[in-house]
């Protein structure tokens, strides 16, 4: 029995210390390869190498997305403003971005659209004033943002999902950094 003991209490040790040891590596300073990346989280790092992003900011995005998607301010009496993914030639792996840099202000400054090719890391933005609706090429999209994922990366605040025919939801949750 004491051996069993013994060996238990060994045991429970040796998985603190292996605990311990995974959760002190740090990946953004190369100490160990990064764990497989989605590619929605591949493009999250992508549109912080790409863009100005602040600490504090919401981004939610779909994708990948047809040529000819449109995010379209989902406010009828704003100002038209909308971004479409254009028609080109090649490899295609578009995402499309809600960029809400003060999401604690309700909207009394300006959000951004913003959309990024994977493949070739071409990237368009625009200024606006309201959450976005999607419109999908060839079928508009009538459907709800739908929360697949939640990443909080570089104190950025990442919202991955589908749909947003409808627009997006001002707000979700406030983020917590794991």
């Amino acid at each position: 029995m004491k051996a069993f003991i013994r060996s238990l209490g060994m045991l429970m040790v040796l998985s603190g210390l292996a605990f311990l040891c995974i959760s002190c590596v740090d990946y953004e300073n190369g100490d160990a390869p990064l764990p497989e990346m989605t590619p929605a989280q591949q493009a999250e790092r992508a549109l912080l190498q790409t863009m100005a992003i602040e600490p504090g900011a919401l981004v939610s995005f779909v994708g990948p997305v047809e040529h000819r998607t449109i995010l379209e301010s989902a406010v009828s009496d704003s100002p038209d403003i909308s971004i479409m993914v254009p028609w080109d030639e090649g490899p295609h792996c578009v995402y499309m971005f809600f960029v809400n840099d003060h999401p604690d202000q309700r909207y009394e400054h300006d959000v951004r659209y913003a959309w990024l090719n994977m493949n070739n890391r071409h990237f368009e933005q625009v200024g606006a004033h309201w959450w976005p609706r999607l419109s999908e090429w060839p079928i508009p999209s009538y459907t709800d943002f739908e929360l697949i994922r939640a990443d909080f990366v570089s104190g950025v605040t990442f919202y991955y999902g589908r749909g947003g025919g409808n627009g997006f939801p001002p707000t979700y949750l406030p983020a917590v950094e794991p």
